[in-house]
């Protein structure tokens, strides 16, 4: 009975990462239009190059995989570990836009 509860609460929050993740997906994409723009795979693929469009699927898959168990993990952890975890995300995401506000593009491209 117990796993039941708790596979049904793990499901709850692993909808509201779902929910974040794209939304923070969406934000980026439309707040940052010209950088997504260098990223559309689908010329370079068409063209018969298909190394670089794997790696940056790759990486950025893993990239969002981490950010969603970042999230993931904040849902389900202590109400104290909670507050760590928004102040780490807090200070990556105003380092982060803030060196593409700087620099027009993020720290990894």
């Amino acid at each position: 009975m117990e796993f039941k509860h708790l596979a049904s609460s793990y499901s709850k929050y692993l909808i509201i990462t779902v929910a974040v993740v794209l939304a923070l997906f969406v934000f980026e994409v439309l707040s940052f239009p010209k950088y997504y723009e260098s990223y559309n795979l689908i010329p370079q693929i068409e063209s018969g190059v298909f190394i670089g469009p794997l790696k940056t699927f790759f990486l950025g898959s893993i990239s969002v995989l981490v950010f969603g168990t970042f999230v993931f993990a904040s849902f389900v952890s202590e109400y104290r570990y909670r507050i760590v975890f928004l102040v780490l995300f807090s200070l990556g995401a105003l380092t982060e836009y803030g060196y593409q506000a700087a620099y027009s593009h993020f720290t990894v491209s």
